[in-house]
């Protein structure tokens, strides 16, 4: 049997502060906050007019768009960075809330948040997610859903 050779560094790293909050009640706070300033759009404003919207598409170009036609100005990918950064900066205070190490929280964010996105715009395309409505607007004859 192989024993591994001592370590005099602990295998899980603690915070260097203890977190303020636990995961739930953070997470109701950050939902509720975002809810609030949603409210705004009762108003006749669009708080997130700007994030991404992601269209069924043939052409690349055409997948991102903003949320909102009030930000029609707004390129996708500009769109897409947004809502990158809002989200990395919400997330990222709360992981710091929570005691993480905010540079790994990030690295490991931002990976995901763009594999992900990745993936969902694939999943867009018209050949896969067309509805039958949409066929003929596309100009095709037949998708997968």
């Amino acid at each position: 049997m192989i024993k591994p050779a001592p370590s005099n560094q602990p295998a899980i790293e603690k915070p260097s502060h203890p977190p303020v909050l636990n995961e739930d009640w953070l997470a109701l706070a950050i939902g509720l906050g975002l809810f609030l300033v949603s409210l705004i759009g009762v108003t006749g404003h669009e708080p997130f007019g700007w994030a991404i919207k992601t269209n069924i598409w043939l052409a690349p170009w055409k997948i991102m768009t903003p949320a909102s036609a009030s930000f029609a100005k707004v390129p996708g990918p500009a769109s897409l960075v947004l809502t990158f950064l809002v989200m990395a900066l919400v997330l990222g205070t709360g992981a710091r809330l929570l005691g993480a190490r905010i540079g790994r929280f990030l690295a490991g964010f931002t990976v995901l948040f763009f594999l992900s996105y990745g993936c969902y715009a694939l999943d867009h395309f018209a050949y896969i997610a067309a509805t039958p409505d949409q066929l003929p607007k596309l100009g095709i004859t037949w998708s997968l859903t």
